[in-house]
Order: C-alpha cells, then sequence, then structure tokens
C-alpha cells in the first residue's frame, strides 16, 4: 500500500533526524559500520580512495560531496573551496589521463546547485546578477573537473529551481559539452523536457527523484516508475547519452531490454550507462559490468553523512536491522 509505506518512511525520517538517534548512530562502532556500508569517508581523499577500488574493477565513478547547504557567503566559498581541492587531489594522484585508473568520462562529479549559493530567489530571477554569479561559480569548477580530467553532472535540487538551472546548463555546456543535467522522473514536467534533452544530446542522469505531495510531482510508486520508463524510453531513443540511475529490477530489466534492441549496450553502447549508489545492490552491479555495459557508482563522502544514510534506510527500512546487527556483531 502507497500511503502506509510512504507513511512508515516518513516516520522513519523523523525518529533518525531526532537529536537521540544521531547520537547513537555517531557512537564509534555504529558509525564505522555505516560509513563501511553506505559512504565512502568523511572526506575526500576518503571518497578517493573507493573511487581508485573501484575504477581498478572496471566500474565508472561520480562522485558526490556530503556538505549542507550554505548559509551565507563565506560558506558558498568553502563548499567551492572544498570541490576545488577534491579536483586537484583527483589530478595529484594522477587517476586520469595517460596511465590513469579511469578512461575519459570515468571519473564524474556530481554538482549541487545550492553549494554555489543557488536558492528560491536565483530560481525566480535567471539572468540575474546573483544567478549570473553562481554560473561564474560553475563555470570555475567545470575549469577545473577540466583540468583535472572529470566531467561534472548538475543537479536539478527542487522542481521550482529546474527553468534556472536548466539554463546554467545550457550555457555551461558551450563551453564544456560534456557536463550532464540529473532529471527527476518525479517531475510532471520531465517527460517533456526530456523529449528536447533527447534531440539535443548530451549526458542526461535519469533519477527517481523525491516523493512531495505538491502540485506538478507525481506521487503513487507505480505512477513514477511508469513515468521512469517513459522517460528512459525517450532517451534511450534519443540523440544523448543516457545514465539510468535505478535499483529497481523491473525498471533495470525493460531498461536492459530496451538497450539490446536499440544498439545502446555494452561499453560503448553510445555513452548509454547504468547508475547505482555505494552500497546498494552491490551484486546487481558486479552483473552489469561482468557482462560489459557501463556501471556507475555514485560515491558519496563528506561530513554531512548522517541526512544522507537516514534518507537510504527510510528508501529501505530492513537495511536498517541489518546495520544494527552488524555493529552489534563486532
Amino acid at each position: 500500500m502507497p500511503g502506509g509505506r510512504n507513511l512508515l518512511r516518513g516516520g522513519l525520517v523523523r525518529l533518525a533526524a531526532a537529536e537521540p538517534a544521531r547520537k547513537v548512530a555517531q557512537r564509534p562502532l555504529i558509525f564505522q559500520e555505516v560509513l563501511r556500508r553506505f559512504v565512502a569517508g568523511p572526506d575526500g581523499s576518503a571518497g578517493l580512495d573507493v573511487a581508485a577500488v573501484l575504477l581498478g574493477k572496471g566500474r565508472l565513478v561520480s562522485l558526490a560531496m556530503l556538505t549542507p547547504s550554505p548559509a551565507g557567503p563565506e560558506e558558498v566559498a568553502d563548499r567551492i573551496a572544498g570541490y576545488r581541492a577534491l579536483l586537484a587531489e583527483i589530478a595529484a594522484r594522477g587517476l586520469t589521463g595517460p596511465g590513469g585508473l579511469a578512461g575519459p568520462g570515468g571519473l564524474d562529479l556530481t554538482l549541487a546547485v545550492s553549494r554555489l549559493g543557488f536558492d528560491d530567489a536565483v530560481a525566480a530571477a535567471p539572468q540575474s546578477r546573483d544567478w549570473r554569479a553562481v554560473l561564474g561559480r560553475a563555470r570555475s569548477i567545470c575549469q577545473a573537473a577540466t583540468n583535472a580530467g572529470t566531467t561534472v553532472t548538475v543537479e536539478a535540487e527542487a522542481l521550482a529551481w529546474a527553468d534556472a538551472t536548466h539554463l546554467i546548463v545550457d550555457d555551461l555546456r558551450q563551453d564544456y559539452p560534456d557536463v550532464g543535467v540529473c532529471v527527476p522522473a518525479a517531475w510532471r514536467r520531465t517527460e517533456g523536457d526530456a523529449v528536447e534533452l533527447a534531440r539535443r544530446g548530451g549526458r542526461v542522469r535519469l533519477v527517481r527523484g523525491a516523493t512531495v505531495p505538491e502540485a506538478g510531482y507525481l506521487v503513487e510508486r507505480g505512477e513514477i516508475d511508469r513515468a521512469y520508463v517513459r522517460v528512459m524510453r525517450i532517451l534511450l531513443e534519443g540523440r544523448g547519452r543516457p545514465g539510468l540511475f535505478t535499483h529497481d529490477p523491473r525498471i533495470l530489466a525493460i531498461a536492459e531490454a530496451l538497450a539490446v534492441r536499440l544498439g545502446r549496450s555494452g561499453r560503448t553502447g553510445r555513452g548509454m550507462e547504468y547508475v547505482m549508489r555505494y552500497g546498494v545492490r552491490t551484486e546487481t552491479q558486479i552483473v552489469i559490468a561482468d557482462r560489459g555495459d557501463r556501471m556507475r557508482v555514485l560515491v558519496p563522502f563528506g561530513p554531512d553523512w548522517y541526512p544522507y544514510v537516514v534518507q537510504r534506510l527510510a528508501d529501505q527500512p530492513r537495511q536498517l536491522v541489518d546495520l544494527i546487527r552488524a555493529a552489534a556483531a563486532r
């Protein structure tokens, strides 16, 4: 029952977000188990350690920095410095380029525009001074990523931000054509957006998206699943390079059949790839990679790991029991 599932999920999120639960989760044994299961570690070096292992196994990687949204200009500058430090370390380690573990496009950075100072006011006034400031910060990170031999995928973080975010991506692609964009199947507008994105080409990562009981969002699980498959088909039939971010076995089976029929399967696959989270359905990730398809793993790291883990446990409540048992066994 979708309603009951959403109530359970919401209850878990509220319980886990409470301060007592946070304190329990941060106890050393549980903290270690959480990091081992879901998060690469608390900083960029830990993220790159995990990325290097995955790249050595033939996986593709997208790094996601877990930091709170900045509260002001100083924190925006801090977030940008964090992205730059990560990219500098990638270059210093030699993970990309000749002789590196990552081939072309093998290492990617997921960029949350909120970390660049993007907010509701910026979204409401595209082309404004503040919007141009966010664009300038994004361009500086794209240039640093290019210098490091990596790509950038921009997250469209809220439905109300979609138009202004897409304008930023369009501008970035003029000089950095490999910039990707995430589009959520849970947004009613995404199917229409996908038609245009498929026509124009470029990298598009299709995600499920958060369920929000507001206008413009799909809510029921089955409705979102059907929308995901429709958008997936549009992207696979288009000119672009779709990344299918899903852990659903049914959708994965449909994607595999479509990819074979459309000549999208295999290492070339005209840029098509599967995307899954670090620590989720690891066996499936191995199967996809071993059969010769492009398998990208989203590797989260950073100090703000707790909300991320809460969300993962809310998505799959049964993992909460496994986590507690694993921690208790240590």
